[in-house]
């Protein structure tokens, strides 16, 4: 499946490494899901909450079935977060640059789930366009 196709039926995202500082793309990328109508989870182990919203330390803290994780750490932290991806049964994995390298690659390759390299912003709309 293509991957403007998967933004098109999921409906549930978590960010993975979410920051609360607003120049991080992490920070961008919730926001983002936020106003194009998706429910949205922030990961963090650092936060408790962000603009009134709680986030959570692990995947397996959220209260909902996730459609898509959205990784937005670096590769040698987004290990723990794939094998909770599989043990959770979240099929569909979305890594930002920087958040893969071969040893990352390959490790999806062997996982069995879907995944997509791309940036996620250039996917979804932005608010200004849909003004």
């Amino acid at each position: 499946m293509e991957a403007g196709a998967l933004l098109k039926f999921a409906k549930t995202f978590a960010v993975i490494g979410l920051s609360e500082n607003p120049e991080k793309y992490s920070y961008k990328i919730y926001q983002r899901l936020i106003l194009c109508g998706y429910t949205t989870y922030g990961i963090s182990p650092f936060l408790k909450e962000l603009d009134g919203s709680k986030v959570y330390s692990s995947l397996k803290e959220v209260p909902a079935p996730i459609d898509v994780a959205v990784f937005v750490v670096s590769p040698k932290n987004g290990y723990q977060y794939l094998e909770e991806c599989k043990k959770l049964g979240i099929k569909y994995l979305w890594m930002q640059p920087g958040t893969y390298d071969e040893a990352m690659l390959q490790a999806l390759e062997q996982s069995g789930l879907s995944y997509y390299l791309d940036c996620i912003l250039r996917k979804t709309d932005s608010p200004e366009k849909a003004a």
